[in-house]
Parts: structure tokens; C-alpha cells; sequence
């Protein structure tokens, strides 16, 4: 089964099928065709926000639709290689390798916290779990440094797909 449709049935998501002829034709990056096979409804979770979305369904891939990018306000920023949305409310890197030259580069928050205006904190996050056991390297992802919390490198043991991140709040007021 391909990729995108285990996904779909993995999580038991519904796909209205595509009418035919289909309303617009899907070419990929190669110039091949892409086969659609419908649409379906989902949420992704960005930077710890629920987003509802409809996606097209093809053969091997879920596309996000030109209205979710319209709608949400992103900005792609190759450059920096990050996409912000809902007015840099939010920003995510582009592409997130799990490891580069042996260094986790991306960690999320376990859960949502309030970080206390000109305040340090210690909090725990998500790192994949063949990290445990190991001693690991957290750096800051530069695009992100400022925004909205300051990060620290740190050295870090992983447990339980879990580990720790130092951030610091320098800002006059509380950031959730």
C-alpha cells in the first residue's frame, strides 16, 4: 500500500473521491501527473496549534491546498528556511532533518507552557527515541533565536523519547 493511503486508513480518515474530469490537474515537480485519487479532511498540529485542513489525496503524497497557505497568512522564506503563518505568530522550520552530523536538530515541547516575563526555565521536550540512552547536543535553530524565547545550547541525555531544553523568556510579559 502507498504511502499516503496507509496514512489515511492508519488513522481512519474518510477521502471523498475526486470528481471526474477532475476541476484542476495536479502536475509535480518532475512534470508527471499526479494521480488524485480525492480530498479529506485532517488536523495538523504546527508549534503546538490545531489547524483543520483539507488536503488532496494523490497515490504517494497529502497536498496542502493554495487556500490553507492563503488563509493562515504564510510566508515561505527559503533563505531562512523557515514558514511562518498567521502573521509570524507562528514559525516552523521548512525542512526539520531528525539528525545532522549527529546532532538532534529539531525537539518539541512535551506540552504547552506559560513562560513568566524575564524568566529561565528548564523544560522538557520530545526527542526521538532512538536517542536513548545517549548523551545528545541541543543548539538553537538561528531563524528562531529571539522569537519569541531565547534558547541555549545544552548537553542532554535522552530517556523515554524525552529530554530537556534551557529557553529564557527576556520579554516584560508572559509567552505561552
Amino acid at each position: 500500500m502507498t504511502t499516503s493511503l496507509h496514512f489515511i486508513k492508519a488513522y481512519r480518515l474518510t477521502v471523498i473521491p475526486e470528481t471526474y474530469p477532475p476541476s484542476s490537474q495536479l502536475i509535480s515537480a518532475s512534470g508527471k501527473s499526479l494521480d488524485i485519487v480525492g480530498r479529506s479532511e485532517l488536523s495538523i498540529q504546527i508549534a503546538g496549534l490545531h489547524i483543520p485542513v483539507t488536503v488532496k489525496v494523490a497515490r504517494h503524497y497529502l497536498i496542502l491546498e493554495l487556500d490553507f497557505l492563503e488563509r493562515n497568512q504564510a510566508v515561505i522564506d527559503y533563505k531562512q528556511g523557515v514558514i511562518s503563518l498567521a502573521d509570524n505568530m507562528i514559525a516552523v522550520p521548512l525542512f526539520c532533518p531528525q539528525i545532522r552530523e549527529g546532532v538532534v536538530t529539531c525537539v518539541d515541547c512535551v506540552e504547552t507552557m506559560c513562560i513568566p516575563d524575564n524568566t529561565e526555565m528548564v523544560i522538557p521536550v520530545k526527542s526521538p527515541t532512538y536517542f536513548d540512552g545517549k548523551t545528545i547536543l541541543l543548539e538553537p535553530i538561528i531563524s528562531f533565536q529571539f522569537r519569541p524565547v531565547a534558547t541555549a545550547h545544552s548537553v542532554n541525555e535522552c530517556q523515554g523519547g524525552k529530554t530537556v531544553c534551557r529557553i529564557g523568556n527576556f520579554k516584560p510579559y508572559s509567552i505561552t
